[in-house]
C-alpha cells in the first residue's frame, strides 16, 4: 500500500521482509535483496544478506560477503567488512564498527560517539542515548552530541528526541 494504492510487487512469495516509513526491504524468491523506497524498487544485492533492518528511508544490512552497508537516499554506503552489532530506529543507525567504536549513521553522515560499544543503547526517531563508562548519560540528536548528566540516575528513557531521567540511587 503506497500513496493510497495497493501495488502488486512480486509474482512469487518473498522469504523475509522488514518495513520502515517509505521503505520495505525484502529477500525475493530468487534470494536477491531488494528495497522498495518512495515508489521504486532497487536491487541492492544479488544475494540475500546475513541480516538486515529497515528504518524510515533507510536500511542497514550485513551482506553475504560480511560487509556492513546502509541504504539511504537511493544510495548504498559500504561502511567496511565486519559483522556489526547495530540498531536501526526511524532515522538513525547505531552500530559498532570493525575497531569496536560506537558510531551513528544519520542523514548520510557518520558520527563517532565513543571508543567502545555500550551495553545499554536506546535509539528513537533522530536520537541515540546511552550511559558511558564514566556513568554520564549521553545523547546524540540530529547531528549533535550532548553530555546530559553525570549525576547518579535511577532510570532514563528516550521517547522520540526527548530524554527523560530521574535522579536517585
Amino acid at each position: 500500500f503506497f500513496h493510497g494504492e495497493i501495488l502488486s510487487h512480486e509474482n512469487y512469495l518473498i522469504s523475509t521482509f522488514d518495513v520502515g516509513r517509505n521503505t520495505v526491504a525484502y529477500v525475493d524468491a530468487n534470494n536477491q535483496f531488494k528495497v522498495f523506497h518512495n515508489g521504486k524498487t532497487r536491487l541492492v544485492d544479488e544475494f540475500a544478506p546475513e541480516n538486515y533492518a529497515a528504518g524510515d528511508d533507510l536500511v542497514a544490512f550485513v551482506s553475504n560477503d560480511n560487509s556492513f552497508n546502509i541504504f539511504s537516499k537511493d544510495s548504498v554506503y559500504n561502511l567496511g567488512y565486519f559483522q556489526s552489532d547495530y540498531i536501526v530506529k526511524d532515522n538513525v543507525v547505531a552500530y559498532e564498527d570493525g575497531s569496536g567504536y560506537f558510531k551513528v549513521f544519520y542523514k548520510g553522515n557518520i558520527y563517532t560517539l565513543d571508543n567502545y560499544y555500550p551495553e545499554n543503547i536506546v535509539a528513537d526517531y533522530n536520537s541515540v542515548a546511552y550511559v558511558n563508562r564514566a556513568n554520564e548519560l549521553k545523547l546524540f540528536t540530529e547531528g549533535n552530541i550532548y553530555e546530559v548528566t553525570n549525576a547518579s540516575i535511577a532510570e532514563w528513557q528516550l521517547h522520540y528526541d526527548v530524554i527523560q531521567y530521574r535522579f536517585g540511587g
